[in-house]
């Protein structure tokens, strides 16, 4: 009973926070033969008071540099973690005091996990916002409408335009997820203004090489690996195969793992350890059980490399999870995530 009380906590907590921070306008079911509703924002806010930071600690006891949690509770007392790392853009680098107040912006469009208390990892950070001022975060098109249709941008030429490192922006703007500052806004629909700063949060995408397979909402290329709890540097990329299914690298997953990797050339067969073995293009895995396992996709050559389905690592290797959360593929022998 406790545990259907928590998840149902969680659910109404994340619903909650799929709440953008500026609710302008509340939306109408349209008339038949109406314009079609403007797509979800990219972005969706996170806004509390913080309650305590904490260093993000790996399976092994050890802190990882950069990245740590900040625990804040929003205006209903629901609390929230906030994964926060060098990739975050923060407003300042001023210490984070208890009782003050952030902002986290994190992706909509990226899988996320039922846990609670929800953690969400986020792309930017505003800490203390300013008064009068206001924030977005949202994909931007060529007329410099946001993709929730939430604000459109009017001149920026007086706006200070940023790269996430901080150096300045001088391209198109146009097909940018971007943060907005501003102050006053028109109240029309949608809300216009000129903006005070923008901060490049991700750079247009490319209009050809682009194309995800149909019901795909994210890039599992662009995605970090990320094993018990340590960063693979510069591996070989994760792609979805033409199921659907995702492919990830074996052999520097198996290492990461102190796992003996055996290549097999006369029969393309790999084998990891004495009782793990599979075979490129034969969807039969064979582990520790006495029965081969299906896992609906077949281990692939891509790039002179052997991909295998990531669930391989849960049903065959037996981790406790194994699964694609927030620009992350995560396989880890935590806390079991459902």
């Amino acid at each position: 009973m406790r545990t259907v009380k928590l998840l149902l906590s969680a659910m109404l907590c994340l619903a909650l926070l799929m709440v953008p921070v500026m609710n302008i306008f509340a939306q109408e079911v349209p008339p038949e033969g109406a314009e079609p509703e403007a797509a979800l924002p990219l972005y969706a806010a996170a806004k509390g008071k913080i309650v305590a930071c904490d260093p993000y600690v790996d399976t092994d006891g050890n802190e990882v540099p950069g990245r740590y949690f900040v625990r804040i509770e929003d205006e209903a007392g629901n609390p929230i973690m906030l994964c926060v790392d060098e990739d975050t853009w923060r407003n300042n680098q001023d210490a984070l005091v208890i009782g003050g107040t952030v902002i986290g912006f994190y992706r909509t469009d990226l899988p996320m996990i039922l846990i609670y208390p929800p953690q969400f990892h986020v792309d930017a950070l505003i800490v203390n916002p300013a008064e009068g001022k206001s924030y977005i975060a949202d994909r931007f098109d060529e007329a410099l409408l946001s993709q929730g249709n939430l604000l459109q941008l009017l001149s920026t030429d007086q706006a200070e335009i940023l790269r996430k490192d901080g150096t300045p922006y001088t391209g198109e703007l146009g097909g940018c997820a971007l943060l907005v500052e501003f102050g006053a806004a028109t109240r029309s629909l949608p809300p216009q203004t000129n903006p005070d700063r923008i901060v490049v949060l991700l750079e247009a995408e490319p209009e050809t090489g682009s194309e995800l397979p149909d019901g795909q909402m994210f890039d599992v290329a662009q995605c970090d690996l990320v094993v018990n709890d340590k960063r693979i540097e510069a591996p070989p990329a994760a792609y979805f195969n033409e199921q659907g299914v995702v492919m990830v690298p074996l052999r520097v997953i198996a290492e990461a793992l102190a796992l003996e990797v055996h290549w097999e050339e006369t029969t393309s067969s790999v084998r990891l350890g004495e009782q793990v073995s599979l075979q490129i293009g034969k969807d039969h895995y064979v582990g520790e059980g006495a029965d081969p396992i299906e896992l609906g996709a077949a281990p692939e050559l891509h790039n002179e490399r052997t991909y295998v389905p990531l669930s391989f690592f849960k049903k065959v290797l037996g981790m406790n999870n194994a699964y694609v959360f927030e620009g992350q593929i995560v396989i880890d022998n935590n806390e079991l995530m459902h």
